[in-house]
Order: structure tokens, then C-alpha cells, then sequence
């Protein structure tokens, strides 16, 4: 079954990832408009509609899509977990307000959104991922009791950091796990604890996959080559790559759970048992999504019934050269710590082909990011 076209995209949240959303709808010929907090980068791309709003009311939110004139034959889509929150709270009226909703149903996002019970499904479904140990309510008690080393991260993934916390970290002790669950419960923020695959080789793995109601899929592979896994951090160099093993078990997982829309699941790869492990899915799409589009590979379109020049596949390097920069050159970056030479390093700015903030058609959210990342480098000398 094709999927009715639609001309019109609503985007909920303001991040990297909707500023990615905003021109590949824009690249479909369809008419954006962006729901988001104001100050947010996406709020500074000349392709969409912008409409300033608290992303933390429910309300508000609702208002604002319902005085949209297009809502009704809109496609929607979010742009981060927070945002997926709320279309599960207010799964009804958008259902009966938006022409069609690009994210799979509630028990589909309630196994994604809690990274506990993705891995707890995985288990069930035979799906190789680490351990997942179990924290009480209190924040206050792992169990069973672990063995160390162990990968403890916010269970809600968020653009950035969350509330300063890191997005994952290794622990190796008992009272480092006392500590680090001591900054989450000051947080507010909830842990979710798993057994660490972090060694040297490991390989870091994103497969973006669209998959329609009729089971047709398409997906792009990349691997995380910057930051190298053991700073846990969100990807600054990112490539795509042929490594069909991690391809097949992202495409399982997603039969397995009936998956309707845009995913990005995270795959590694252990050399020392030769096993790639399910990590996460996230149900929308990724800071890196643009890859997929220059790689060949049309998500959004395919899942609109737009998808332009299907079939056709090249290779794609993206950079988010600001953070790059940051995790290359930085006291504890790869070329500071020799881990790379500088000119490897620059070698491979060169040879990137796709960047998380420079378009040519749409040139703000750049030059705004210069000037943050120019003014970060002063600061700092």
C-alpha cells in the first residue's frame, strides 16, 4: 500500500535533529512548520514556519496545532523523546486533529522510551543486548547486585546534556554507583543501568530505518567513528559503512516490534566475542538523520510516498564540526591524547560530505554556530 502524499510536515521540538527534519521536508517540497521552545537553532532556518511555544505544556501545544489550518492533512513528527511523550499523552486528539502521525503506536513507543524495558524485550525476543540491572524507585539501590564494569546513563534521551549529567558513563565500584545515583536523584533524573561493552575495538553502529505499514522498509548504516566509544558521548563524525550483520539485527528488531515510521536503533559491535548487541532504539528521527538523504536513502520521503531516485546509494561522512572540534582537540580529545595525528584528523574534516548545520540554502543556523563555537575557542585561550 502507498501511502496517501501530504504537503505539509508539523515538527514538534526546535533541535539539530527538527533543523535536519526542516530540510529534508523542504528537499520533498513540502510545507514546514515548527513547534518549539524560542532560541532553539531550528527556530533560525529560513525553509520553515515557526511558532514559539512552551514545549512543557500540553495545552499550549495542542492550541498551537489546532489553530494550524493545514493540521488535518499534516504529517507530524517529533524530534525527541520529550516530544514522543507527549504524543502518547495526547494520542487522541492528535489522532483526531493531524491527518497522520509518522511514529509507531503507544505499546511500540513505551518499549522504546524506556531503555529498562527495551532491554528487558530484547531478552525475550532472543535479541543479543548487554544486561540490564533493575533501580529502585528511590534511586537508590541497584539489583541484582552488578558485576562491574557497568554502563549507567539518563533513561530519557535528550539533545544535549541532561541536567548535567553525562550521557552514559563506566563505572567500576560500588561507591562510584553511590555517588552517580546521588547526581541522578538531585537530577530528578532516572538512571538506566546495563553490563559495559566498553574495550578497545569496539565498534559503534547507527542504523536509520523507515518502515511502512506494508512491511517495506529502507535503512542507511553509519558508524560512530568520533568520539571513540569510551567517551560515551553523542556522535561528531559518523560514516556510512556496508556491515550487514548490524544492518540484519536492526531490521529484526524492527519486524519483531511491528515498527510503523522513522527509527534509529544503536548497534555494537564486541571484538572480543565477535556478537553485535542491540543497545537502544529510538523511535524518530537522530542528529544524524541527514546522512541517510545523502547517502541515497530517502526516510521521510519513502514514508510519504515521495521517495525520489529509490535505489540510488553513495557514500556519506557527517560532521558536527563544533563538537568535533571539541573531541579532537580538547585536553582529553583524540589528537591531544595521541590517539589520532592532527593531520589525520583534519584529513578527515575534509573528506566529510554532509554537515550537521551548513546548508547553502539555508545559511543562519551556521553562522550562529561559528560565532558560538568562535567565541567558546576565546574564552577558552
Amino acid at each position: 500500500m502507498i501511502p496517501v502524499k501530504t504537503t505539509h510536515l508539523i515538527i514538534l521540538g526546535g533541535s539539530l535533529t527538527a533543523l535536519a527534519l526542516i530540510r529534508d521536508g523542504h528537499r520533498l517540497g513540502l510545507t514546514v512548520t515548527v513547534l518549539c521552545a524560542p532560541e532553539q537553532i531550528a527556530c533560525l532556518s529560513r525553509l520553515a514556519t515557526q511558532i514559539s511555544v512552551d514545549e512543557h505544556d500540553d495545552a499550549a501545544l495542542c492550541a498551537a496545532i489546532a489553530a494550524l489550518p493545514e493540521a488535518a492533512s499534516s504529517a507530524l513528527i517529533c524530534d525527541s523523546d520529550h516530544m514522543l511523550r507527549f504524543l502518547r499523552r495526547e494520542r487522541d486528539w492528535l489522532d483526531a486533529h493531524v491527518g497522520r502521525i509518522l511514529h509507531p503506536g503507544d505499546d511500540t513507543l513505551e518499549i522504546c522510551l524506556d531503555k529498562a524495558a527495551c532491554g528487558w524485550w530484547c531478552r525475550a525476543q532472543g535479541i543479543p543486548t548487554p544486561i540490564t540491572y533493575e533501580v529502585d524507585d528511590a534511586l537508590t539501590r541497584v539489583s541484582p547486585p552488578p558485576n562491574y564494569p557497568i554502563l549507567i546513563r539518563p533513561e530519557e534521551t535528550r539533545h544535549g546534556s541532561a541536567r548535567g549529567l553525562p550521557k552514559a558513563m563506566e563505572l567500576h565500584y560500588d561507591d562510584d554507583l553511590e555517588i552517580v545515583l546521588q547526581r541522578f536523584r538531585e537530577a530528578g533524573v532516572r538512571p538506566v543501568v546495563n553490563e559495559s561493552l566498553l574495550c578497545v575495538g569496539l565498534r559503534q553502529f547507527s542504523i536509520g530505518v523507515a518502515r511502512r505499514a506494508d512491511g517495506e522498509t529502507r535503512a542507511v548504516t553509519a558508524e560512530k567513528l568520533r568520539p571513540l566509544p569510551h567517551h560515551c558521548a553523542a556522535g561528531s563524525y559518523v560514516q556510512t559503512v556496508d556491515a550487514p550483520e548490524a544492518r540484519d539485527l536492526a531490521l529484526s528488531a524492527i519486524e519483531a516490534l511491528d515498527y510503523i515510521g522513522i527509527a534509529e536503533l544503536e548497534i555494537l559491535h564486541d571484538p572480543n566475542t565477535g556478537r553485535y548487541h542491540l543497545i537502544e532504539i529510538n523511535a524518530r528521527p537522530w542528529a544524524q538523520y541527514p546522512i541517510a538523504a545523502r547517502a541515497g536513502v530517502d526516510l521521510l520521503g519513502f514514508l510519504l510516498g515521495l521517495e525520489r531516485k529509490p535505489g540510488t546509494t553513495a557514500s556519506a561522512t557527517w560532521i558536527d564540526f563544533g563538537a568535533d572540534f571539541h573531541f579532537a582537540l580538547s585536553a582529553q580529545g583524540v589528537v591531544r591524547g595521541r590517539e589520532i595525528t592532527l593531520f589525520s584528523w583534519l584529513g578527515s574534516v575534509i573528506h566529510a560530505n554532509c554537515h550537521a548545520y551548513w546548508d547553502s540554502r539555508d545559511q543562519k543556523p551556521f553562522w550562529r554556530q561559528t560565532r558560538v563555537l568562535l567565541t567558546r575557542i576565546f574564552k577558552a585561550m
